[in-house]
């Protein structure tokens, strides 16, 4: 399994439904999320904190979703066990400039805590 197809997507999505805290936190959080790993993007939809669907995007974001794009190396440093400075989250990858968010922001404040653990259990996915 590679970093970033469909089956890592799929490993992925299992960890985040399989997480109790998420459902806790995430449970107002339903949204369609466009995730752009370099050339490769994927449109997450979420209901309720869970992942429902993973289908492959065009790239656009949806109305009223969120997307965030990076370099293919900025998401690879990101999903290390041990991060270097400044991969080590969402809100540091955003605000220093390393991965573009675009589309509807309050999405991304509301949610915050329920996005930052989706994404650092992208750390699992490819163990």
């Amino acid at each position: 399994m590679a970093l970033f197809d469909r089956a890592w997507m799929e490993t992925w999505r299992r960890l985040v439904n399989a997480d109790e805290g998420l459902r806790v936190i995430g449970r107002y959080f339903t949204v369609d999320l466009l995730f752009g790993f370099g050339d490769t993007s994927y449109l997450v939809s979420v209901k309720n904190g869970a992942i429902d669907q993973i289908r492959e995007a065009a790239g656009n974001v949806p109305q009223g979703g969120l997307a965030l794009r990076g370099a293919r190396d900025v998401w690879e440093q990101f999903v290390q066990p041990v991060p270097p400075p400044r991969y080590n989250g969402i809100f540091p990858l955003v605000f220093g400039k390393l991965l573009m968010m675009e589309g509807d922001e309050i999405v991304f404040w509301q949610n915050l805590r329920a996005l930052t653990a989706m994404t650092h259990l992208m750390r699992a996915a490819g163990r």
